[in-house]
């Protein structure tokens, strides 16, 4: 087998190997689901999940030919204690999304409707993708993956949340310690603005669907992943954005999530900084030193959308979550005019036509450190849309700019 059919590696002395590591971790499945299943490869998952998260995943699908009870007792065995508040063994966690995982990949259509026995199993399986998502844990490949599975049985987050934006004065734009700063970002000055709320996330693709489905409007559904249910919106324009701004306007009015006399609209440029980036004139929303590992950035090696706010140590001083990566964010300014800023010089004119450039905020997944900056300005055509950009909201009194 091994000098003639190739079929076996010579590992030593009398000791051969398959060549394949996937036919190896098979062979182990299968022998894991009749031996002291599921105890013996939970133990050895906990032990080194790297090693046997693949047999994990097999032996879940083996098991599943055999009865649904023995994936719901493999599920139940590697995700058996609720989520802590606080930082928790890494075991727990890769426990937790290989109970995700084995119930998604063999279960899948059948868990929207579970047993009465099954429903706190994947209640607490639900908990946990939550919390890994939400405090960071996990290397961020896997987090991603625990994010989509959230999404899948269920983001009980409130997506619709704002945070606070206190009045006040704020450093807007680039000095020159910022050495990757550009022109349009310069002079740095003082800028003040009333109180607002803004989006802790962008715009996701449920709440946008929502819109979709209530009015009509057209969108690009056959190149946006619409199971990725908490991913931005993408594929927006800046006049899709202002027509969900409307909609949601009266939706929120009706529903009392805000007054009569406040409105829903896309953040000026200013107030968009102001958010991402508090008062101190800081280069990203975190501080001044780059560090890839707190945003969606070309950096991560993602290539593509991630669950929104999976990301907790890049929040801004103000709690927005995804303001650096991820998506580029519209705003409602136009671009072109000069600093300092100034609201009445004709940069918020909403009826510019559409050979008139708006401004994007925020850099993107595919984007590098450089338009991660709180400062970076970037620009479309408002008619545009793309895998690349998305939006957030503000909400403040209709007497606001």
């Amino acid at each position: 087998l091994c000098d003639r059919a190739g079929l076996l590696v010579a590992r030593g002395e009398g000791v051969y190997a398959f060549p394949h590591r996937t036919f190896q971790e098979y062979l182990a499945a299968c022998h894991l689901t009749d031996h002291d299943f599921p105890r013996a490869l939970v133990e050895l998952l906990r032990g080194d999940p790297q090693r046997w998260r693949e047999a994990t995943l097999l032996a879940g699908a083996k098991a599943a030919r055999g009865t649904a009870s023995a994936v719901w007792n493999l599920a139940d065995a590697l995700c058996h204690r609720e989520p802590p508040q606080a930082r928790t063994a890494e075991a727990d966690c890769w426990g937790a999304l290989l109970a995700a995982q084995v119930l998604l990949e063999n279960e899948g259509p059948r868990l929207a409707q579970v047993s009465e026995w099954d429903a706190p199993k994947l209640a607490r399986v639900q908990r946990w993708m939550r919390a890994i998502v939400e405090h960071g844990w996990l290397p961020v490949v896997d987090r991603a993956l625990a994010g989509e599975a959230l999404a899948v049985l269920g983001d009980d987050r409130d997506l619709d949340a704002l945070v606070e934006v206190p009045a006040g004065p704020f450093l807007m734009g680039s000095s020159d310690k910022d050495r990757q700063s550009s022109d349009d970002e310069k002079p740095q000055h003082e800028g003040v603005l009333p109180a607002f709320r803004i989006g802790k996330y962008p715009v996701t693709v449920v709440q946008y669907r929502r819109f979709v489905e209530a009015t009509g409007r057209e969108w690009r559904p056959g190149e946006t992943r619409l199971e990725r249910t908490n991913h931005p919106a993408v594929y927006v324009s800046w006049y899709d954005a202002q027509a969900y701004c409307g909609w949601l306007t009266q939706v929120w009015r009706e529903e009392g999530k805000i007054g009569a006399e406040e409105i829903v609209r896309l953040p000026t440029e200013e107030e968009w900084e102001k958010a991402a980036r508090g008062t101190d004139g800081r280069i990203y929303p975190w501080g001044n030193e780059w560090e890839a590992a707190r945003c969606n950035t070309s950096e991560s090696g993602l290539g593509g959308t991630t669950p929104v706010g999976m990301f907790p140590e890049g929040a801004s001083p103000y709690g927005c979550l995804d303001m650096a990566g991820n998506v580029w964010e519209w705003t409602r300014s136009l671009y072109g005019r000069s600093y300092p800023y100034s609201p009445a010089d004709g940069r918020e004119n909403l009826k510019a036509g559409d050979d008139r450039l708006r401004v994007l905020r925020g850099g993107s997944f595919f984007s590098s450190e450089y338009a991660a900056r709180c400062a970076c300005r970037s620009r479309g055509y408002p008619f545009g849309f793309d895998d690349l950009y998305g939006f957030r909201v503000v909400s403040l009194s209709a007497s606001g700019l």
